[in-house]
């Protein structure tokens, strides 16, 4: 009986082993069969991500047959699902910017196996700050009340370092600028630029190069703001020098998994066809990255948001004595003026709302909407002010009728968006062409009119009227439109008895008329005593 019993718990015990080596070789044949997740942190878009790394991708999946090999390509801007994704145990490895990586690994634990080198065997990138070629930007001081882009908020060459050399001139552009504004990749913030949305943008290193060899733009579209010079660094670039992309793994990866990887990627040839697809040279032994936590430690963004913080319940602590003290003094004056103050918040509230709805009014009723120029009303107020004026002075006066000549082509031929623009660049470019106490005003869909007080002669005039026909075509250049885009001018050099500004303004729009007659974009003037 006994006997009976020892064998069969000898036979559970190997029914039992049996059963454990069975589910072990399934575990390692289901591993051998499993899926490999890249994420990319696709600076270009993800539609250009899979373009320029699906090749690196067929790479392992060819040298590592065992394994199927997945891109996930992910914006910047979209930097709340990479962590997701991070967190979540779907990904393996992660090719992602320096600020990324060192986001990553200290929230996540992932940890750098490989640097990418770039082309011609470098390893390091900085930031590119941009602006167009004719903008008033000339150096970093330039962009107080100016729109900014970069690509994300913690992007790296696209925003972070070029914001790091902003500061260190002395702007700060979250609190100096007109607008900060996020496009979310590389192309997007360079078009923003080039279309004059926003005033400076901030591109890593590289992009200028790979748009021009593109021919999406010339270089002289562009102008370099704060550019420097590194002896072994031939790209432009307006900063300090970080190292480049990381190849991470994440925790979940055996060191068997990353070695036969790294060991991989290692092997591309140098400039070879998969490299120059990904746009790299090769992959090397991983860099030092503490020079990126060191400048996010300085700005204080990502994970060290609160670095050198001392937070509410450290302070507390260590004052509590006053902290006490001054919680019971503060209660009591708070009590005695809570209702003196909602009071008169909300007497202040509300005529606050009065003088902005207010001025919103004038200003609508004013001003056209799309140019921001005065309106027809407002002109005939200001220039009334100027006769006045120059009745008093006994001083010569000029009025000038404008109509632009092709803008119904272009405005037929490309939309009312495209025409819009046209007319706020005309707009802009006839304030510059006059002085600050002359008045220039929108007075129907392409027309203009000016007036000028204190003329010396007619000559004088002249030079005014020529300024704006040369300038006028740079209205449409961004647009691929400069040639046909003019404008015709009729213009009257008046003496200071003049009254009539209704019948000024009439005479002037006929010979406006005639210069359009004679042959656009051209002028006539006369002369009233």
């Amino acid at each position: 009986m006994v006997k009976s019993k020892l064998t069969i718990a000898s036979l559970l015990v190997v029914l039992i082993l049996l059963l454990f080596y069975s589910l072990r070789d399934f575990s390692i044949a289901n591993e051998a069969s499993s899926e490999v997740n890249i994420l990319l942190v696709a600076i270009s878009g993800v539609d250009e991500g899979f373009k320029e790394w699906q090749p690196t991708i067929d790479c392992l999946k060819k040298n590592i047959p065992d394994l199927t090999f997945n891109l996930l390509p992910v914006i910047p801007k979209d930097f709340d699902r990479i962590k997701s994704l991070v967190a979540s145990g779907t990904i393996d490895f992660v090719i992602t910017q320096p600020a990324m990586y060192v986001d990553l690994e200290l929230s996540h634990g992932i940890s750098r196996i490989l640097t990418l080198e770039k082309m011609d065997g470098i390893a390091e990138f900085g930031s590119l700050l941009i602006t167009e070629s004719d903008s008033d930007i000339h150096s970093l001081a330039d962009i107080k009340n100016k729109r900014v882009a970069g690509v994300a908020p913690l992007g790296f060459g696209g925003w972070l370092i070029g914001y790091h050399e902003m500061l260190q001139s002395g702007v700060d552009p979250y609190k100096q600028a007109a607008e900060v504004v996020f496009p979310g990749t590389q192309n997007k913030v360079l078009d923003a630029v080039l279309s004059g949305e926003v005033d400076l943008g901030v591109i890593r290193t590289g992009i200028l190069e790979k748009a021009i060899a593109k021919h999406r733009m010339d270089p002289d579209d562009i102008r370099i703001i704060n550019e420097k010079r590194y002896p072994h660094f031939n790209q432009r670039v307006s900063t300090q020098l970080f190292p480049e992309w990381a190849f991470a793994r994440t925790t979940k990866v055996s060191n068997d998994l990353a070695n036969r990887v790294s060991r991989v990627l290692i092997s591309i040839p140098a400039n070879g066809e998969v490299a120059r697809k990904g746009r790299y040279w090769r992959w090397t032994m991983p860099y030092d990255y503490q020079p990126v936590h060191n400048l996010l430690k300085e700005l204080r963004v990502g994970p060290y948001q609160e670095y050198g913080k001392i937070t509410f319940a450290e302070f507390i602590r260590q004052h509590i004595i006053t902290v006490s003290i001054v919680s019971v003094l503060s209660v009591v004056i708070l009590l005695l003026s809570i209702v003196i103050f909602r009071s008169n918040r909300l007497l202040v509230s509300e005529n606050e709302q009065k003088v902005r709805a207010f001025k919103a009014m004038e200003h609508m009723a004013t001003y056209d909407e799309l140019t921001q120029l005065p309106n027809r009303r407002l002109f005939f107020e200001l220039s009334l002010k100027i006769f006045q004026k120059a009745r008093r002075d006994k001083s010569n006066i000029a009025i000038l009728y404008m109509d632009l000549d092709g803008f119904k082509r272009i405005n037929d031929t490309f939309g009312h968006n495209v025409g819009d623009r046209v007319l706020v660049n005309t707009a802009k470019i006839l304030k510059k062409c006059i002085r600050e106490n002359d008045v220039v005003a929108r007075v129907g869909g392409d027309e203009f009119v000016c007036v000028i007080p204190e003329v010396e002669s007619r000559e004088a005039v002249e030079k005014v009227i020529n300024r704006i026909i040369k300038a006028v075509p740079k209205a449409a250049e961004k647009l691929s439109q400069k040639k046909g885009l003019g404008i015709s001018i009729g213009g009257l050099f008046c003496g200071p008895d003049q009254e009539d500004i209704d019948n000024l303004i009439k005479l002037s729009d006929d010979l406006m008329y005639k210069a359009k007659a004679a042959g656009k974009n051209r002028y006539v003037i006369e002369g009233l005593s």
